[in-house]
């Protein structure tokens, strides 16, 4: 009996864990999305992280004049309204997008590229902060 309430624990947890629908965002928190993925804002609008577009990072293991950028497509979608589709850099001057009454900040995106292996397009999960303006 353990084990079966066990193995249903630990499945009704990997059912969780790969669903495209992710975190309700917590205005001034970091949040992970996977491609894919979608986070409730506190107003109710959805914010999904479409894909990484491209991404041309500096290896970890490679030395580079530049340290490269990634981009990366969200798409906003309010409860009532006009879904926009919005493009995201990992450069600071890109990594920030203004949306109704909040500022959206692209804090990360994993995993770091290496030179010797490519990164599958579901495997990057970027990690946004939400602001309230």
């Amino acid at each position: 009996m353990k084990r079966v309430l066990a193995l249903m624990a630990a499945l009704s947890a990997a059912g969780c864990f790969n669903s495209p629908t992710g975190p309700d965002a917590v205005a001034g928190q970091p949040f992970d999305l996977k491609a894919g993925a979608v986070a409730t804002l506190p107003d109710g609008a959805r914010l999904r992280f479409e894909r990484v577009q491209s991404d041309s990072r500096c290896p970890m293991d490679a030395i580079c004049v530049w340290a490269g950028d990634a981009i990366l497509f969200v798409t906003l979608n309010p409860e009532k309204g006009v879904t926009e589709s919005r493009e995201m850099h990992t450069q600071p001057t890109g990594s920030q997008i203004s949306y109704a009454n909040y500022t959206i900040k692209l804090t990360a995106l994993s995993p770091y590229p290496r030179s010797n292996q490519e990164i599958p397009a579901t495997g990057y999960i970027a990690t946004f902060v939400v602001s309230v303006r």
